[in-house]
């Protein structure tokens, strides 16, 4: 290898701790390049098959980024500039055996606003696979209407969103969509928007919570089990309430997600 070869040699490094959750640890790859910086974080399973299902995205990711990348390098080279890539994913644990996993992109090549885009993984442990809202609920034109009438109703109503909510894309959104974009907690359904999808670029990537329990009807009956959503009927008024929903005096959850990045020395 020459000395021009080694200065311009890629530095990596990769590990892999231990998280909190049982079966479920965090691998950590740093990528240096004179024209890039990357740094992936990523769960990693003790099931191969799902790992590989995780790492699949991953590596589309890289891909993306680094192909941005190479179409800006003489731009980055002229300025003497470094390309910044950041993946970062948080775990929402739902019960014993059902994860959510959101992750985080971020790239920044050749401008000052970077490109930023999320994607969700709900994993079941019990049977070591990833699963789809199609697994969870009987879909149906009934429940593509709540959703979309709770998520406007959020949008409007919210202080941080309001002014910068794109109510027709929001209606496209719904007629796209295949609830890609939908992960569970506890005691809600999250529903998490890249940057620009349907609001202005200066409200970030939204994320809204809404009530798992306004939605137990359209749950499939083994996952209503797994989830723990209790019907319980008021006999005096006919009324089908959730124990769930009694005990979340909250109807209405607005999140922000808000990140923060190390600048580059």
């Amino acid at each position: 290898m020459t000395e021009s070869d080694t200065d311009k040699q890629v530095k990596a490094t990769e590990e892999v701790t231990q998280s909190h959750y049982p079966g479920i640890n965090i691998g950590t790859e740093v990528i240096e390049d004179p024209n890039y910086h990357m740094a992936i974080h990523r769960p990693v399973f003790e099931d191969e098959p799902l790992t590989e299902q995780i790492l699949t995205y991953v590596n589309q990711k890289q891909e993306e980024f680094l192909e941005e990348v190479k179409q800006n390098q003489p731009y980055l080279e002229e300025r003497q500039w470094q390309a910044n890539f950041y993946l970062t994913f948080d775990i929402y644990q739902v019960n014993e055996t059902l994860y959510s996993f959101v992750f985080n992109a971020e790239s920044y090549v050749a401008g000052a606003n970077g490109r930023q885009s999320s994607k969700v993984f709900m994993v079941d442990l019990q049977k070591n696979a990833t699963i789809s809202a199609q697994t969870l609920f009987e879909e149906s034109t009934e429940m593509y209407d709540d959703v979309h009438q709770q998520l406007k109703k959020a949008f409007e109503s919210s202080p941080d969103y309001q002014d910068m909510f794109f109510e027709e894309a929001l209606l496209e959104w719904k007629q796209e969509t295949d609830l890609s974009n939908l992960y569970v907690t506890e005691d809600a359904l999250m529903f998490t928007f890249d940057k620009y999808e349907v609001t202005a670029g200066a409200a970030g990537s939204p994320e809204i919570a809404l009530p798992l329990s306004d939605f137990h009807t359209f749950l499939k009956e083994d996952w209503r089990a797994r989830l723990n959503i209790e019907i319980e009927n008021d006999i005096s008024t006919g009324d089908t309430t959730s124990g769930a929903l009694m005990r979340n005096k909250q109807t209405l959850m607005i999140m922000t997600m808000k990140k923060t990045h190390k600048k580059q020395k």
